[in-house]
Order: structure tokens, then sequence, then C-alpha cells
């Protein structure tokens, strides 16, 4: 089997890998977890995902504009009452 050298991590928690017995404990969960990590199975290429890769430039922060305060404002207009 493609990954029988990894099915000890699930035996640890169901020594017969029942599913109902993993699913069913927050230890099982946690062997599952291990065991998919560990083997990549489910994963896009099947393969173990290494480290993403590293940022190639530094991100751009957008400025941000001001709210228009009351002076800013036409002089008809009110804060309190704006028009719509």
């Amino acid at each position: 089997m493609r990954y029988s050298a990894y099915h000890h991590i699930l035996q640890e928690t169901s020594p017969d890998i029942l599913l109902s017995d993993i699913q069913g404990t927050k230890e099982g969960i946690y062997a599952l977890a291990k065991f998919l990590e560990s083997t990549g199975a489910f994963s896009q290429s099947g393969q173990v995902p290494g480290p993403p890769p590293p940022p190639t430039e530094e991100p751009k922060i957008p400025e941000i504009s001001p709210d228009p305060g009351p002076e800013d404002r036409e002089a008809g207009e009110s804060a309190a009452n704006p028009t719509v």
C-alpha cells in the first residue's frame, strides 16, 4: 500500500485502523492530522508540501486618505445632517 509505512501513526490510536475509533476521539483526530501531514495524502500533488517560498518583494501598503472633516465640506452641508 502507498502509505503503509505511516500506518503506525494511526495504529497508535486504533490498532485495526477503524475510522470510527480514529474520528471518535481527540487522540484519533490528532493522529489523523499527523498522518495526513506526514504523508501528503489528499494533497493536490500527493506529496508532502514544502514550506512556502519567501516573499520576493516588500508588500505595498495602500495609502488611506482621511475622511474629510467639517472644515473640508462645502459651506451649506452639515456633518450632522448630510444630504442624500
